[in-house]
């Protein structure tokens, strides 16, 4: 497993699946912003884009708080294998109930 990890360009960690039956991109209850847009080369492109605030306070605290609460509460911490996972593999990309994290163990060159 050392040799998977380690050869991983990203490893993808769902904290907020119990199972590998369900999923773990699920909507966000934080409030939507739509932002209207028109291209101005090609008039004739419209559109809109949403915005979602990822936290409502900006404290380094808070946030961290909210990302260690992520992995208290994942059943994936439970698991040898994931500690193996959250070791070894250079860079993850973990999906919390609160946030989504990026890690990167080493100089990150992506």
């Amino acid at each position: 497993m050392a040799d998977i990890y380690r050869g991983s360009s990203v490893t993808i960690r769902p904290l907020v699946s119990r199972s590998c039956q369900e999923g773990f991109l699920t909507p966000r209850s934080a409030p939507v912003l739509v932002v209207p847009f028109q291209s101005a080369i090609r008039p004739q492109k419209e559109g809109s884009f949403k915005l979602r605030a990822s936290y409502v306070s900006y404290s380094v605290g808070e946030i961290l708080d909210e990302r260690l609460k992520d992995e208290r509460i994942s059943v994936l911490t439970t698991r040898g294998w994931a500690m193996q996972e959250s070791i070894l593999s250079a860079r993850t990309l973990s999906f919390g109930q609160s946030a989504i994290d990026f890690s990167c163990h080493e100089a990150c060159q992506l």
